[in-house]
């Protein structure tokens, strides 16, 4: 800042615009220095600024979807556990999600509890 100040008042004030990264102390120094120059962002800082936030946004959609797929291939491998070998916190949690899916699964889902009960009858009666 010392050097800039042997610049004369005059001089410094002619100067319309100075360029600068995103450092808060070369922009406290450049509005004591120039006051009447214009700050612009260099391209490359904000061209990286805005591509390391798109970054960011792209790793905690990917988190999350990458949490969602976990969630439903546990509800998937739950649904496949045989009805009658659960105990009750496990049979307690699958009604409610027979109550969340779409009504298809929910009907397969139904059914396939049904089978333990046809395989027993079908074994009793021969």
């Amino acid at each position: 800042m010392k050097a800039l100040k042997r610049i004369t008042e005059e001089l410094r004030s002619k100067v319309e615009e100075v360029t600068l990264d995103f450092s808060e102390s070369m922009h406290s120094i450049v509005t004591a220095c120039f006051p009447k120059a214009m700050i612009t962002l260099d391209r490359f800082h904000h061209q990286q600024f805005c591509l390391e936030a798109v970054q960011e946004v792209r790793i905690a959609l990917r988190r999350e979807e990458m949490t969602r797929i976990a969630n439903e291939r546990d509800e998937h491998r739950l649904m496949l556990k045989a009805f009658a070998d659960m105990g009750e916190p496990r049979r307690t949690r699958m009604e409610a999600l027979s109550v969340s899916m779409p009504h298809t699964i929910r009907r397969n889902w139904r059914m396939a509890k049904l089978v333990p009960r046809f395989w027993h009858a079908a074994n009793t009666y021969s």
